[in-house]
């Protein structure tokens, strides 16, 4: 199958070293950074809009942003239990939870977000099953 791992990033932004590191993840041992909108907000909506499913590990608002946006399309998403952030709150969100500390924080409008499907979240006890997940929907 065609390799596709790369990072999205804004243009104002370069990829961070760290990055680098993630190359050796890719058959071709080298991981392309393609430019996605003016700033992280719009790369955000970008993620949201392309990716066929998300895995969250941890993450913010704009994470959440991310997956919400994926969710909102019919997409699934991939939560790594435990890892904290984004995504306990989509573990609890998968439970029929919105976490008040959603509710009580003015950037985010949660309204749409509890409309959306619990049965879109999909939960990894580990990285390894998360993967899983994710070769899985490639054979299907």
């Amino acid at each position: 199958p065609e390799d596709k791992f790369f990072v999205l990033i804004p243009s104002q932004y370069l990829p961070p070293k760290e990055y680098d590191l993630l190359a050796r993840f890719n058959t071709k041992k080298e991981l392309s950074a393609v430019i996605a909108g003016k700033n992280m907000q719009e790369r955000r909506k970008y993620v949201g809009e392309i990716a066929d499913k998300l895995i969250v590990i941890n993450g913010g608002l704009g994470t959440l942003d991310e997956a919400v946006v994926a969710m909102s399309q019919g997409k699934k998403v991939i939560s790594l239990k435990n890892s904290g952030g984004a995504a306990t709150w989509l573990e609890s969100f998968k439970k029929g939870v919105v976490p008040s500390v959603l509710e009580d924080d003015e950037r985010v409008d949660y309204t749409p977000i509890i409309k959306l499907s619990p049965n879109l979240v999909e939960s990894a006890s580990t990285v390894e099953e998360a993967i899983n997940y994710l070769w899985r929907d490639l054979r299907e």
